[in-house]
């Protein structure tokens, strides 16, 4: 029977070169799984929940993140056009997330066309949808009126307003999704993320940065 003694080092103990080559072999360890957004999704859907927004939480999508086309979408429903608003202005999110701020667009209609909203003259529908591989939001909306036999053109032109605003939540929080995104890869693929891991789960490497568990098995 032959023996092998092999010395064994912790990571801060190789040489730099070695160091380097540990690090980019294990650079994208955490994030080649399909586990590590899952927080950043619970959160968006939190946030959102809070401005009375329905996710569907089978319907985010991601592309990223250094290349043109790179973005997020998801679907959703806005099932009450006034709760939404109301939860906008009176900042709800933070409600679950106190620390954060968006700079929404600030809503300016006649405010009569909402009452007629909450009275039932005006129906109105919102939502998102995916389209496959294109990573920005896309719309649907639909509106009609109690009588249909008369035209409201000073009511149409308020509900477009109010539709272009709701666009123009609905993409700043979907660039907040991607920015977290974004956020949540680069912590995870960081040399000091990296390193921690290596403390933590006290991995052993070979002289040459080959994991000790490699080599045993």
């Amino acid at each position: 029977m032959e023996k092998i003694t092999i010395s064994i080092y912790k990571y801060e103990e190789l040489e730099t070169e070695v160091q380097e080559k540990v690090l980019r072999e294990y650079r994208h360890k955490e994030v080649n799984t399909t586990s590590w957004w899952q927080d950043t999704y619970f959160d968006f859907m939190k946030i959102c929940s809070k401005l009375e927004i329905d996710i569907n939480p089978f319907e985010i999508f991601f592309s990223g993140f250094y290349s043109q086309g790179d973005g997020s979408s998801f679907a959703c429903n806005i099932l009450d056009i006034r709760k939404f608003i109301q939860a906008v202005r009176e900042e709800k999110w933070k409600d679950y997330a106190p620390n954060q701020a968006f700079d929404f667009d600030r809503l300016d209609m006649d405010k009569r066309v909402l009452e007629l909203i909450k009275n039932g003259y005006i129906d109105l529908s919102f939502k998102t949808y995916n389209k496959h591989r294109y990573y920005h939001l896309h719309f649907d909306w639909e509106y009609t009126f109690r009588n249909n036999d008369k035209e409201y053109p000073h009511i149409e032109y308020q509900i477009e307003k109010l539709l272009k605003w709701t666009e123009s939540v609905l993409n700043d929080l979907n660039q907040y999704l991607y920015k977290e995104l974004q956020k949540e890869y680069e912590r995870l693929t960081a040399d000091e993320y990296i390193i921690q891991m290596f403390a933590e789960e006290d991995y052993q490497f070979t002289d040459k940065g080959y994991s000790i568990a490699k080599v045993i098995n």
